[in-house]
């Protein structure tokens, strides 16, 4: 299985308990405290430099796509990014 194959953990840490924070920490390498998420209100704060805005810098196509309004661009997560979609999903009817 894959467990065999790959690497397993068991014990794993988030920098908080919810996505907004851990996901700002996880792009910026920051914690809370620094990159000023703490609340689901919160935007990143604009001196914080992202992976997405030094890979593209780098030369890289980057892209992310997020179903949680609070983590689009609105609270700063889709800066940097080569192509950001957080917009809701679009259903088609096929009867029309």
């Amino acid at each position: 299985g894959l467990e065999e194959r790959g690497v397993s953990f068991e014990w794993a840490y988030a920098a908080a308990p919810w996505s907004g924070a851990s996901l700002a920490t996880a792009l910026s390498a920051r914690l809370p405290s620094t990159h000023g998420v703490r609340t689901a209100s919160d935007r990143l704060r604009e001196d914080v430099e992202l992976l997405p805005e030094a890979l593209t810098q780098h030369g890289l196509q980057t892209g992310a796509v997020v179903s949680d309004f609070r983590l689009g661009s609105a609270r700063g997560f889709g800066r940097g990014w080569g192509a950001f979609d957080s917009g809701p999903a679009l259903v088609r009817d096929e009867a029309s």
